[in-house]
């Protein structure tokens, strides 16, 4: 089960470093978390914050984080799961039957 060690409460100003995602969100690593940025799937504060300087993430972003680790582990493509985890909690009809819920 995924458990967070933030607050959806915080206000979207509020910075998350990489090692708080990474305690916080079952399955992701900080090898996985940096493959997303430099794909472009998630978008951290800082654009290339160069080696040995950590990332942080607003607290909207680290629910986009979360939902995305969520869909990769159970078997989306990590392209097609950073697009659907931006949209947001709810359903999302991706047609042919396949009907997906994120909260």
């Amino acid at each position: 089960m995924t458990q967070a060690v933030y607050s959806n409460s915080a206000p979207d100003s509020a910075e998350i470093t990489s090692a708080d995602l990474v305690a916080g969100i079952d399955g992701l690593t900080y090898r996985r978390l940096d493959f997303w940025c430099r794909q472009g799937y998630l978008r951290p504060n800082e654009k290339d914050p160069g080696s040995g300087k950590a990332r942080t993430w607003t607290t909207d972003e680290a629910e986009v984080v979360r939902r995305m680790t969520t869909l990769v582990s159970a078997g989306m493509k990590p392209a097609a799961a950073g697009q659907l985890a931006r949209l947001g909690a709810g359903e999302i009809d991706l047609g042919g039957g396949v009907l997906v819920r994120l909260s």
